[in-house]
């Protein structure tokens, strides 16, 4: 109730395939999701805030200054007024707008067939917990999702890509301002995720690369011997 419908916008409809938006437990604005297509394609979906958010605009230019939503033990401090997060999570309704970035993946674990689109998508929110015990119990598209990621994974360590495992902890305060510590394990959801987010933001440097697309790139210069003390 509430929710101001977005801009009438073409779009390709993406409602066919099933979209999973893997987050942590009680994620107030889950904005990113991943499919299998039916023919094999992969796809990755972006919360599409530019369908409700004008460029340039006073909420566009307030998001910038904030660039993230930041979840603190005691509340959150929002990069978007609640009304708009809640209107364009994905999985909080029965669809959503995004920006879909779909590819196949070859056996190499190189990037093609690379397409970008604005989507409508039917997304349903789930737990890393939750998605970790799919992919151990061989349930698909996880399982297929999971053989993916470690594919395209294999390839960037073939590249030289270097990861860093760091223990990750969820901090709460009580009403009565108790501070909890909660070690949290990795698991083999959060390593999906990771990798097909990297599978999307490759994917988006290949598009914009091809349709000459100006493009922001980070990148750091190669590792060389270690200067003297």
């Amino acid at each position: 109730a509430g929710r101001a419908p977005p801009p009438k916008q073409e779009r390709r409809d993406l409602t066919d395939m099933a979209a999973y938006a893997i987050d942590p437990e009680g994620t107030l604005d889950p904005d990113d999701a991943i499919s299998l297509a039916p023919d094999g394609k992969f796809w990755v979906h972006v919360a599409d805030v530019a369908s409700m958010v004008p460029p340039n605009s006073p909420l566009d230019d307030e998001a910038r200054s904030r660039a993230a939503s930041v979840y603190l033990p005691t509340g959150v401090v929002s990069m978007l007024p609640p009304s708009v997060t809640a209107a364009l999570g994905l999985g909080l309704h029965a669809t959503s707008p995004a920006l879909s970035f779909g590819f196949r993946l070859g056996d190499d674990g190189e990037l093609e067939d690379i397409e970008v689109c604005k989507s409508t998508i039917k997304a349903q929110t789930m737990s890393y917990q939750d998605a970790h015990e799919a992919v151990e119990a061989g349930k698909e598209p996880f399982k297929a999702l999971f053989a993916a990621a470690m594919r395209f994974r294999t390839r960037r360590e073939a590249g030289g890509a270097v990861g860093f495992q760091f223990p990750e902890a969820e901090v709460a305060v009580s009403e009565d301002h108790e501070v909890e510590i909660t070690e949290l394990p990795l698991l083999s959801s959060n390593e999906l995720v990771m990798e097909f987010m990297l599978m999307a933001g490759e994917a988006a440097a290949t598009f914009a690369q091809a349709e000459g697309i100006p493009f922001l790139f980070s990148s750091q210069a190669a590792p060389g011997p270690p200067e003297p003390p």
